[in-house]
């Protein structure tokens, strides 16, 4: 009789940066090493830390966030054993999202993102890589960010 696989609660976030895992979940190397991956999904990784602080989750593949710093400086029990992500020039970690009119108006890159100035933009969590470089592009093009970003 073979072995009971060994669960392991796994979160994620939608990012590229997570293909591999995916791909090794997918195709089955987890099970052929006697794992069980059981696998839930957050908007962003941010959102996960208080499952994982909780118990609910044994690992994740979160954003280094505010969440993440404020719940260690509190005491919660997590280490930081991997980084999945750069900031080097010329490699994206976050991608702006913007509308197919402004894309028309032609907001296609960094350089273009001094266009959205009296525009409304958003991130999805507070606090999160994608806050901290989202605020990076709009103080790139010269834009207040405390009046076009939330938070």
């Amino acid at each position: 009789m073979p072995a009971r696989a060994e669960t392991i609660r796994a979160a994620d976030g939608p990012f590229i940066t997570g293909g591999a895992f995916y791909i090794a979940r997918d195709k089955g190397y987890f099970k052929k090493l006697g794992l069980d991956i059981d696998t839930r999904q957050f908007a962003d990784g941010a959102l996960a830390v208080p499952s994982l602080v909780s118990g609910e989750l044994d690992v994740t593949f979160m954003t280094a966030a505010a969440s993440l710093f404020n719940s260690v400086a509190k005491g919660a029990p997590l280490t930081v054993i991997l980084d999945r992500g750069n900031n080097r020039p010329g490699y994206a970690y976050t991608v702006l999202n913007v509308t197919q009119k402004l894309a028309d108006q032609g907001v296609k890159s960094l350089a273009d993102v001094g266009k959205l100035k009296g525009k409304r933009v958003a991130v999805n969590a507070l606090g999160s890589i994608n806050h901290f470089n989202a605020a990076l592009a709009l103080i790139k093009a010269g834009l207040d960010r405390s009046r076009t970003c939330n938070g």
